[in-house]
């Protein structure tokens, strides 16, 4: 371990916070339930608006301090104005942004130092099952590989890749979370 475990932050990670909520949720595993939620509306074309809304964590809804929105488009070639990143993109930036926190977060809870942490994400999607021209190929991402580079003086750099594991993004992606879709007007 490269820091002292009376840390009261390591990689700018307060031990203190995350101590208390480990420990609380593990003496009340209801305390770990938790709901994030969005809203999503269309700005016309390929064009939409998400707006993160409050969540629900540690059996109480806790607003966010400032509104949250995120805006999509799509590229000219599928007929949008390329004014924001699209969703596969960030689908793709939602896993990284999660994996590095994750990495981050259970690293300066075992006390291993890290000084600079970057990732590279690359998806593979054919478009011909989005467009409906082949129902046998997939709509989603075939394939999506994750390239960490980690500056650090912890030499086990396994363990640190391992520490992605705790991602929810990656587990969701991985996983492949149930789906419900339900319509009204």
């Amino acid at each position: 371990m490269t820091t002292t475990t009376h840390a009261s932050t390591v990689n700018g990670v307060s031990i203190r916070v995350l101590s208390e909520t480990i420990s609380a949720v593990d003496k009340d595993r209801e305390l770990g339930l938790s709901r994030f939620k969005i809203s999503n509306t269309w700005d016309g074309g390929t064009r939409s608006t998400s707006t993160v809304e409050d969540m629900y964590a540690a059996k109480q809804t806790i607003a966010h301090k400032a509104g949250h929105q995120m805006h999509s488009d799509e590229p000219e070639m599928l007929s949008g104005t390329d004014a924001a990143p699209n969703p596969v993109e960030q689908l793709l930036s939602a896993l990284a942004s999660c994996v590095v926190t994750s990495i981050i977060a259970h690293a300066s809870m075992k006390g291993i130092e890290i000084n600079s942490l970057k990732s590279e994400l690359e998806g593979d999607i054919n478009l011909t099952g989005f467009l409906g021209l082949d129902d046998s190929i997939s709509r989603g991402y075939n394939n999506i590989s994750i390239k960490l580079f980690v500056d650090s003086p912890h030499k086990d750099l396994e363990e640190i890749r391992l520490l992605s594991f705790y991602s929810p993004v990656f587990n969701t992606i991985a996983n492949a979370a149930k789906l419900d879709v339900s319509i009204t007007n």
